[in-house]
């Protein structure tokens, strides 16, 4: 707690082996998982978002509705999946992951295989209840 009686935020930045440390954190998922993501192409995390709901885990996905989601897309099998535009007419172009409503992972990174093998990107690791229902809300939001 800070001065203010507020939960302090633990924050972990990486910038390489990201498919790894987010298949490390979707591992440790007990209750629930949320992803927003602008373009997810990668079988590996789909399979471990696959696994995780079948073993009892609430997964929702929502990703941007366009061409590349259409054609390159991964298939999530019988777990929620909402095709969204951004509210405003541009890119939905959000990137993140709640996990059991604790942990937020966030990033450039989008979760696809151009991103694991040929861009440069990151992410952040936070452990902050306060800021994983925010993104929650969020995630709400754009998939009303």
């Amino acid at each position: 707690m800070d001065k203010d009686g507020a939960e302090k935020a633990e924050v972990d930045a990486h910038f390489t082996e990201i498919q790894n440390i987010i298949l490390q954190e979707l591992q440790n998922a007990r209750v629930s998982i949320i992803v927003v993501m602008a373009w997810f192409t990668n079988d590996v995390l789909a399979r471990k978002l696959i696994e995780k709901y079948n073993d009892g885990v609430d997964v929702k996905v929502a990703i941007y509705n366009d061409g590349v989601n259409q054609r390159h897309g991964v298939d999530l099998g019988e777990i929620a999946l909402h095709c969204i535009r951004a509210p405003h007419g541009g890119i939905m172009h959000d990137k993140f992951c709640v996990i059991d409503n604790q942990v937020v992972i966030t990033s450039s990174y989008n979760w696809s295989t151009n991103a694991e093998f040929r861009n440069e990107g990151n992410i952040s690791v936070i452990r902050n209840n306060q800021t994983a229902s925010d993104y929650s809300i969020k995630y709400s939001e754009l998939v009303t």
